[in-house]
Order: C-alpha cells, then sequence, then structure tokens
C-alpha cells in the first residue's frame, strides 16, 4: 500500500475511517509505505493560505502518528523538518514523516 502524500488531504474528520480502511487492507505481512504530514509544516500553519492552494489539509503530531502504527513493525521512520522555497521560489517548511511498515500476523 502506498500513499505517499495523499494522506495530507483527507478532512480529520475522515480519517479515522480512512486509516481503519488502509489497515483493514492490509494482509499480515503487508507492506505500508507512506507520508504523514507534520504539524510544523507551513500548509499546517494558521497562516496557510487554503483557499490560494489547498482547503484542507491533516497534520499529526509525531505521538499521533505512531499511535497509528499500533499493529505494526515499523521497517523505516524519517521525519523530514527543513526549509526551503517551493518551485515557485515561494518560502516553505517542510514536515512530513516517512514510514515503511509491516503489519503484523493478526
Amino acid at each position: 500500500m502506498v500513499a505517499d502524500a495523499s494522506l495530507f488531504f483527507c478532512p480529520k474528520s475522515d480519517f479515522d475511517g480512512v486509516w481503519h480502511n488502509i489497515s483493514a487492507s492490509l494482509i499480515s505481512g503487508g507492506i505500508f509505505c507512506g507520508s504523514f504530514l507534520g504539524p510544523n509544516d507551513t500548509m499546517a500553519s494558521p497562516d496557510y493560505d487554503g483557499d490560494a492552494f489547498w482547503p484542507i489539509v491533516t497534520a499529526f503530531a509525531e505521538a499521533e502518528v505512531r499511535a497509528r502504527f499500533a499493529g505494526f513493525e515499523i521497517l523505516k521512520w524519517e521525519e523530514h523538518n527543513v526549509s526551503g522555497k517551493t518551485a515557485q521560489d515561494v518560502p516553505h517548511r517542510w514536515h512530513i514523516f516517512s514510514i515503511v511498515a509491516k503489519k503484523l500476523v493478526e
């Protein structure tokens, strides 16, 4: 299952159901590879202009992301928390948790 940069745009009110479906779709030993938006990302800021870009983004603190992986073996965990500029030369802070995890035997 690959969910790279797509979960950012799932409304928080729908996220538990979406995560349940992702987890349930994986067989024991199945691999999840994806990323979660962190709270320090520019898109998670209250100053972020959702009307100009994406109207809804969902960010999670590290503990919230880790809690999603109960029942998984985390194979790789990487936190990206860096500043730079977008392709349009706009300042941006990226805060992303990238995870590869194996679903444990049920």
